[in-house]
This record gives structure tokens, sequence and C-alpha cells, in this order.
């Protein structure tokens, strides 16, 4: 009997181990000239003025998606190419601007002239009538065509890795090697069984690329399976790491009826014969007057490309999913449909690792391997106690299920005392079998709910001591109250309050239905006013309000004005100081989702609406447990976006520093009127009134971007440490590396705190625990081997995901990777499209393909910038992977993104909409 295979945990990265032997690319560097700038930004200046004075139009592009399209068409070979081929912008000076990448032997400077021919005589010819170019500007591009100036073609050898570049622009290589990386995969089979890859051109790339297969009809549905090839770095790195990432995309059959929040779909375009190895990227448009209507990329995708007529515009998903041609359009929640498709989200670990292993072994003649310089981290905080996975959720699904035989028996009057007597009950009752020690330690139901809130939450220091319910129907009150007592006590007074009229309904129904956005979200505002006016409702309240999110009209259903839930949260915020939060209406025969729906809107509203992090106490007592000087604070920096539509944001810098002792939670926050403002420490849900008050909030731009940022950091750095010299501080930098250096990679270094432009730490933060946190981390696969008795084969090796925290060994400063519990509960190691021999009883039985959810959590990265002399940086990392993925959420999730204090941000954004 052979010795039992190890299981290990692999990252889907992989690095270049080349030796000697570079991984280069011959290529062309295509651009416009000096000349052909200069020409396209006066036209551009004077189009955009036209606009303005013509069609009240606020910005304007030159026609770029045709002359995009037709160039990835018409002219192989391309490495890269601009998504907007270099014309969306155009800096004050002259200088010549590079657009894309093309291999040296494809390249064909006949095609290119022949492209730019029928673009200027074309499109741009009708854009420059439609906003009254002149002459003069058209005249000279087409002698700079005539004369061969209009573009620059320069040959130049480029060396992707080791790292390299050729002299004059040191950023090329990043999103040249993704592509040329995602270039040697196309036209290979990754995915078993499912055919050739394709490289998605036409589409925003980067620092990545995709590739994708044919489409494969399963579960009564289509899909595609794709992998993402990324170039990341961490702290010290010489080169780039290679991250795949895998995703199912699902396509659609037909769009929804009802009105949309999206306006726009992405859609794709593979030829298989004509052109092998590439697929081409379009977009479906809502139109203003109720048509989903395809772009002028499509319609030159079917000229070029000869696809079947007919299939454009809102007939777009019905094009034939089989065959060398087809045209597809991706499955969107509300928007599109899959008919009764039973394919879910995700793909298996099972698929990841096969495409994966198949993908190192196409790579390694160029010089890559799979990247191993990583190692699990070991010691790990003692765990809760076991009764404490007993979760809300767990408990209210038994309560659901014991009480809903008998329901409709019972009057609603009654419902309220039957919960309440049955949460009396032991937990033997509960558990099916006699568990006395149980009993006589946690006594009944209610008891362990109380706990586990208590438990997993601080003692929450605020007044928001009333929860009013509004609701327009009261079939569910009694559950309501009934449900959010078993969770709280009496800590929490439940008064339900009928709905108001006119702030909730599809547009056709509400006040001033012909109004745009702006008219019809000040008629809601006004409602919602008067509605504050008209009760006593004290300090603080709390809303939980219950609205459908679909109406039916004349038999059809028609979705709620996607502006009124804005126009509520921001109303009560600034009117009463209230935090308000969302429920859907229990749907006909489904109280226990209802029930889970409820406990996690509820939680969120008592604790994340406050800014309390949920087990914060707990998690630093473990976490800290041998250090002389733990922290009493926690702290993030980081901020809040809400787009408003296209071009328009808000957005805000935001520092939240949380009491560990009593939950107390304080926020801070940083926008630009005309001058900066810094705002004084306030608690959380005065922070929520303050954003809620503001018509306008943006933050700085531009090159005052970058000391707006750090001016504000350094600010709140100092106040942090002159409260808790010893707090523990998380930095977001996905979004805010390009402000501070010391967040990025290249620079990240242990030891001082260093900020620019004469900006200085204060001395007292010289003692802080400083926590970089990035969304962006490998995925990793757990290959778990499990003894079988089937004959010649005594183990099977069975791939899923895990809870894990990995070290990265060579950082230049301590880096960790942070991988949470997938979500769901999938067979392991099941395929989504295939069959698979899996252990059942110690024989290898084959197990068909699961459709359904098989979401891999994405990791994220955490760097130690600073810590204290005899701080264990591994036990950071620690306390760090256990605010995100160790204590109970706020919304009862199993994991968040980022380390709780981060997440509690995001829920500014609730009360900065329109």
């Amino acid at each position: 009997m052979r010795m039992k295979p190890q299981a290990r945990t692999i990252a889907l990265a992989l690095q270049f181990n080349g030796g000697v032997t570079p991984f280069t690319t011959q290529v062309a560097r295509v651009g416009w000239s000096r000349d052909a700038i200069e020409t396209l930004r006066g036209i551009r200046r004077e189009s955009a003025a036209n606009a303005k004075r013509l069609y009240n139009m606020e910005s304007l592009n030159l026609p770029y998606l045709t002359l995009r399209t037709r160039l990835n068409v018409c002219h192989a070979g391309w490495v890269t190419l601009s998504d907007d081929v270099g014309l969306s912008y155009f800096g004050e000076d002259a200088k010549a601007v590079t657009f894309g990448h093309v291999h040296s032997a494809q390249l064909n400077r006949q095609i290119l002239h022949d492209v730019l021919s029928g673009w200027l005589q074309g499109p741009f010819a009708h854009f420059a009538e439609k906003f009254g170019v002149s002459q003069v500007g058209m005249q000279r591009l087409h002698k700079l065509l005539h004369d061969g100036k209009l573009v620059e073609a320069e040959e130049q050898s480029i060396c992707l890795y080791p790292w390299g570049a050729s002299a004059g622009d040191l950023n090329e290589p990043f999103p040249l090697a993704a592509s040329e990386i995602a270039s040697c995969l196309a036209g290979h089979e990754i995915f078993p069984d499912l055919g050739p890859v394709y490289r998605v051109v036409g589409a925003v790339t980067g620092n990545q690329a995709q590739l994708m297969t044919l489409p494969r009809e399963e579960g009564g549905g289509f899909f595609s399976l794709v992998c993402e090839i990324s170039l990341q770095t961490y702290p010290g790195a010489t080169q780039p790491l290679v991250y795949t990432r895998f995703i199912r995309r699902r396509w659609a059959t037909s769009f929804s009826n009802g009105v949309y929040d999206a306006t726009r779909i992405g859609g794709f375009v593979i030829a298989s014969e004509l052109r092998p190895g590439i697929a081409y990227r379009f977009d479906v448009n809502y139109s203003r007057d109720g048509r989903w209507e395809t772009d002028q990329a499509y319609d030159d995708l079917v000229a070029n490309l000869d696809l079947l007529p007919g299939f454009d515009n809102e007939r777009i998903t019905m094009y034939p999913k089989d065959g060398h041609k087809v045209a597809l359009v991706m499955q969107k929640a509300g928007v599109t449909e899959g008919d009764a498709s039973a394919l879910l989200a995700g793909v298996p670990g099972a698929d990841q690792i096969d495409a994966f292993d198949r993908i190192c072994e196409l790579l390694a003649p160029i010089g890559f391997v799979p990247f191993a310089g990583y190692k699990e981290v070991k010691h790990k905080p003692p765990g809760m106690p076991k009764l404490s996975m007993l979760k809300a959720s767990l408990i209210l699904a038994h309560l659901a299920d014991a009480i809903s035989e008998d329901e409709e028996e019972i009057g609603d009057e009654l419902v309220e005392e039957r919960i309440l007597t049955m949460t009396r009950r032991p937990l033997s009752f509960w558990f099916g079998k006699e568990r006395p020690a149980l009993d006589a330690r946690y006594g009944n139901l209610a008891d362990v709910v109380n706990m586990v809130v208590r438990e997993g939450g601080p003692v929450r220091n605020d007044d928001r001591n009333t929860l009013y319910v509004l609701m327009q129907s009261s079939d569910e009150k009694a559950w309501l109250k009934s449900v959010i007592e078993l969770m709280l006590g009496d800590t929490i007074r439940v008064v339900a309050i009928e709905l108001p009229r006119d702030v909730h309904g599809p547009i056709e129904k509400l006040p001033v239905a012909e109004g745009k956005l702006r008219a019809r979200y000040l008629a809601r505002v006004e409602e919602w006013k008067a509605f504050a006016r008209s009760y006593a409702f004290g300090s603080r309240p709390m809303f939980l309000v219950q609205a459908p999110e679909w109406y039916e009209i004349d038999g059809k259903y028609r979705k709620d004005d996607r502006i009124n839930k804005a126009a509520a949260r921001r109303t009560l915020a600034a009117e009463l100081g209230a935090t308000v939060q969302y429920l859907l209406p229990a749907k006909q025969g489904q109280i226990k989702d209802y029930l889970m729906r409820l406990q996690a809107a509820v939680l969120d509203l008592v604790f994340a609406h406050g800014g309390h992090v949920m087990g914060l106490e707990a998690a630093i007592k473990r976490c800290f447990a041998d250090s002389a000087r733990p922290p009493s604070e926690v702290a993030a920096i980081g901020s809040a976006s809400v787009s408003l539509g296209p071009g328009q944001t808000r957005t805000v810098l935001a520092a939240v520093r949380i009491e560990a002792s009593s939950g107390r939670a304080l926020l801070r926050v940083a926008h630009q009127e005309s001058e900066e403002v810094f705002s004084e420490w306030m608690q959380f849900s005065d922070g929520l009134r303050y954003l809620s008050n503001r018509p306008r909030i943006a933050i700085a731009t531009g090159k005052a971007a970058r000391g707006f940022f750090q001016r504000f950091t350094a600010s709140v750095l100092g106040e942090i440490a002159a409260s808790d010299p010893n707090a523990v501080v998380f930095i977001d930098s996905t979004r805010h590396a390009k402000y501070w250096s010391y967040l990025k990679d290249r620079t990240a270094r242990s030891g001082r705190i260093e900020f620019e432009g004469g900006i200085t730490a204060s001395d007292a933060c010289s003692s802080l625990r400083i926590v970089r946190v990035r969304d962006l981390a490998p995925t990793m696969v757990h290959l778990n081997p499990r003894p079988v008795d089937n004959p010649g084969q005594e183990f099977l090796i069975v791939p899923t995901s895990v809870q894990r925290l990995m070290q990265v060994m060579d950082a230049e400063v301590p880096a960790y990777w942070s991988i949470a519990k997938p979500v769901g509960h999938p067979k392991r190691g099941a395929s989504c499209y295939r069959t698979r021999l899996l252990p059942k009883n110690g024989t290898a039985t084959e197990f068909p393909a699961e459709y359904g959810q098989h979401q891999t959590p994405k990791g994220t990265e955490f760097t130690i910038l600073h810590r204290q002399p005899d701080d264990d940086p591994d036990l950071l990392g620690i306390f760090a992977h256990h605010l995100r993925a160790g204590v109970p959420q706020a919304r009862g999730d199993i994991w968040v993104k980022v380390p709780s204090p981060l997440h509690t941000i995001t829920k500014l954004e609730d009360y900065m909409g329109l």
C-alpha cells in the first residue's frame, strides 16, 4: 500500500522561472502622430462646443468604437489595442499617442491605411456633419493619411520577463505581457472537453486579458467558461505574478419584461473558422425610448464576419448558439434571462485546478511555473465556543420549520405568543436528542440567541433605542416584532407603522411620473419630510422599511422607481438623524427565507448602521493575549463612492475608529468644496446625517488629489495615535495607492511612516500598527486525498475551497493572503459540466455535474506596513483575517471582502445616492 499523498493548498498563480532565456516579443508600436493629435484635439474641442450648444450635451467622444472594431476585425495580430484607440484624452502638449501594439510579423501598413480611410470617410464624416466640424480639420486628416503621417508604427523588441521594457515606456510590458500570455493560450483547450479558448478583444484590458470557450448547453441553459489572466505584484517582487481566475459566464435567451437599472449589457461574437482564437466584444444598450439596441460595433461585426442577418437589437439573444459563428449576450439578473436554466454562478475547484494544470503545461516552454512562494500561517487564535457556531440564522430556520405546519390554523394575534413559547423550549428539543450539559449551561433557545448576539456583537454604546417598522401590509407584523425581540431582548423598542403613501412603487404610479430623475427624487423627499413631521420620533430613530421590489400593474410587473430608497434614507437621516434599512416582504409559502432576510436586516440596521463591529473585543483578546500593549481602538481609512450616472459620482474619504470595550464608533470624513473640508470626529449615525445633508460631495482630483489624501491620512493617524498609540489601523490601498507612494508595492517599506510634499506624521504615530488592505490575492484550491478501495486506485484527489491565511515568503514587508470559506454547500470535488469520480463510502463513485452555485471567495491581501518592535506580524495578519472571516458579520455573512472596520465605511454609500 503506497503512502497517502499530502493534502496541499494551491495558489492559482504562476511565476516566471525561465533562467537565462527571457520571454520577449517583437511588436510594432502603433499610434497617432503629433500632427494627428493636434488636429484631432481641435476637432474634438469644436465638436464638443457645438454638441453643448445644439443638443445640450455635457460630454462628447470622437467615434472611436467603430475604429476599434474595424482594426480588430480587419488587421490581425493585435497584442493590445486601447479601448478608446487613443481618442478620449489629449494632453496640452501635442505629442504622439500610442494606441496599440501589433506583432511585427503581422503588421500590414496597407490594411491600416484602408481601415483608417474607411473610418474617416464613413463614421467620422457622419460625426463631423452632425456636430458641425469645419472642413479644414477634416481635410488635414485626409492629407495626413495620404502622406502616411496620420499614424506611426515603430518596431521594437520588448522583454516581458524577466522584468524589462523598451526605452521610453516603462509601463508597456504590463498590459503587453497579459495579452501575450493570453495569445499563447488562445486556440488551445484548457477546460477539458470544452474545446479551444478564444481571446477576448475589444474590451477594456489594463493589465489583464480574458479567454473564453464556445457556448455549451447544460442544465437547461447556455454557458461558457472564462479564464482571466492578470499580472499582479506584491511588496518586493522583482517581477509580476500571473494570476488566473475562472468564471462561468451564462448566456441570455431573452430580455426580461420590466424597467431596468442596467442600461448596458456586454456581448461577444465568435467566428471560429473565419477568425480562429478571437472573441469580439460588443454592447447592447437600453435606449431612451425603452428598447434594447445593439451598438455600432455589432453592425461592423455583422458586415465584416458575415453574421446571420435579422438578429440585431432585441433579437440578439435569439442568435443561434451552435455552429461556427455565434453571438452571445451575458445573462444579467432582472435584465436578461436564461429561460428555465438551472445554471448558477461560479466554477468549482475541480474545474479550476484542471484548467490551471493545463495552463501550466502550455506555458512551461516559455518559462512559467506554478508560484510556490507562500506558506500557511499555522498558529491560529483560540476558536470561539462551539455553541457560537449555532448562528441565529440556523435557530430561526428551525423555528420556522417548527411553526409553519400549523401557522395557518392560528390567528395573527397568537403568532407572537406561539413563537415566544417555542423559544423557551430547552436546547435538547432543537438538537433532536437529549443534551443535558447544554441545557444546564445555556438554558433555552431564547437564551442561546441572546448569547450569540451578545458574544458576537459589542455592547451598543449609542442612543438608538427605538426601531420603527414601516410596512404596507401587516401580514408579517407578528413575526417581525417577535423575531426582533427574540434577537435583541428588551434593549430595543419595536413600533410598527404603516408605510406612507407615494414613496414606493413604479414610476407611473407615483407623483411626477413624467419628470426626470431629479424631479422624481425631490417629490419623494417632500413626502418623507411630511412623514417625519407627522410623528414624535425622538432621538436617532431606526427604520426598517418593508417594501416590494416589483409591483403588478395591469397584469405586468413594474419595478420600484430606483430613486425611492435613496430618497428615504437621505431624508430620514437628514431630518431625524435616523438610520434606515430595507427589507423585502415575505413571499407566499417562503417564511423561512423571509426570517433569514429579516435577521440579516435587523443586525445590519442595529449594528452596522451604527458603525459597530461584531466580535471586535473578543478578537483583540485572542490575537493580542500575550502583548503588553494591546490596542484599545481599531480604525480604518478608506472611501465611499456612489455612481449617479455616466460621469457622475459622489465620493468622500472617510475614517472610522472603534473603541473595543464599548463598541462606540466615531466617523470623520473629508471632501472638497471651494476648499478642502476635514470634518470633526462624529458619532457614526451623525456622520450619516452629515452626508445626507449635502447635495454635492466630491474629493480633490488631478494633481491636488495626492496632497488631499495624504493630509487627511496624516491628520487621522495623528489623532488616532493621540487617543490610542497602540491602535491597529487598516488602510484601503485598492483605491488609494495612487494617492500615496507608501501604499505601493514598489515603495512599501517597514519603518518610518513617510508622506510627501512637506506633510509629516506625528511622532505619536511611531507605535501604531498599520495594515495595508488590498482586494487582491490569488484564488486558492485545496487538494485533499481521500482513500478509496477501488482496484488499482487507492486515493482520489478531491479539490475544494477552504479558509486559509497564507504568508508570502519573500515579500519586502510581511504580506498575507486571506482566503475565506466558500459560499453555499456544493458537492466537494464536483464539476459544473461533466461527471467526475468522487469518494462515497470509501468507493470511487461517478457523480454527475452540479449546475448550482460554486462561488470561490476572492482573496484579500494584508501587508503589515508598520508595527511595534515586539509584535509578531503573523498575529497581526491573523487579526486582520479574523475581522474579515472569523467574526460574525453584521448581516450574518460568513465573510466580507475587507476587515470589518473597512467594511463599515461602505455603509456611508447607502446615504450618498441621489
